[in-house]
């Protein structure tokens, strides 16, 4: 598409700004060292320029060269999607892995049992969809659109032949796929806290990560799904930040919730 990125994303500056803020507290080593170079909408020649970066911020430490950022580029397709539209469904075809650009995808795992559960979240500058796709299963969760979002799709073909053609690119995407895994261990560390309070209390903190004072925490999914996502019935996380609030350790209004001081936060979840 041979048109300006600027022009054909809404709002470009917060969101491409979000996207390297997102990597940044991701990996703080790269960040400070400004090996990661923040640039605004008027530095890309075209829409290719704009996937190529993108995808490069996407890959951060495991930066791409040239060479492999362009046949990656040329294969990447640009997928819009409104808010509760439904990238795939458990059970389709992994067709390729996903970068968001812009907004918010839940994943949505059922189960007879539990039936929908959030499994996660992802936001600008992360990627999602590479497990099945090497597996080469169906998927295993549903993708669905917490916001308006912007997603480039990598073909699975473009990816494996990449792989065929560039042993470092596979060690690259290896390595990617490490840090999904020590994502799900630390993940499964943070289930195992003492109490649901405590679970939430880590979840909002790392949520204000890396900033000073009072912050606020917009949650990217109903309260229902939030709850699900942290082992919770949706009546107990009401109980929950009903508790907190009252304790005066946070103020909730609707999904927007404000920390006015992390400090008192903290000690929270020891006391509970």
């Amino acid at each position: 598409e041979a048109k300006g990125a600027a022009a054909a994303i809404p709002d470009f500056d917060r969101f491409w700004t979000g996207a390297l803020m997102r990597r940044a507290e991701a990996l703080p080593h790269w960040a400070a060292a400004g090996e990661i170079r923040f640039e605004m909408p008027r530095r890309f020649a075209d829409f290719d320029d704009f996937v190529c970066k993108t995808i490069d911020v996407t890959f951060a430490e495991r930066r791409l060269d040239a060479t492999t950022l362009a046949r990656l580029t040329a294969a990447t397709t640009r997928l819009t999607l409104k808010r509760g539209e439904t990238l795939f469904r458990r059970g389709d075809p992994a067709s390729g892995m996903y970068v968001v650009v812009y907004g918010e995808i839940k994943l949505i795992a059922t189960t007879p049992a539990r039936g929908p559960r959030l499994a996660g979240i992802v936001g600008p500058g992360h990627s999602f969809g590479e497990p099945v796709m090497f597996l080469e299963r169906p998927a295993v969760v549903d993708a669905q659109a917490a916001s308006d979002a912007l997603l480039l799709h990598l073909p699975k073909a473009a990816v494996f032949e990449e792989i065929e053609r560039n042993p470092k690119f596979a060690r690259r995407m290896i390595a990617g796929l490490s840090q999904r895994v020590e994502s799900l261990v630390r993940e499964l560390d943070r289930q195992a806290l003492g109490s649901g309070s405590e679970r939430f209390i880590d979840y909002l903190l790392r949520h204000g990560r890396g900033q000073a004072g009072t912050f606020v925490v917009t949650l990217p999914a109903a309260k229902a799904e939030i709850a699900s996502q942290l082992n919770l019935t949706p009546e107990h996380f009401s109980r929950i930040l009903h508790e907190l609030a009252q304790a005066g350790l946070l103020q909730v209004q609707g999904r927007r919730i404000t920390v006015a001081d992390p400090d008192r936060l903290r000690p929270a979840t020891r006391q509970r």
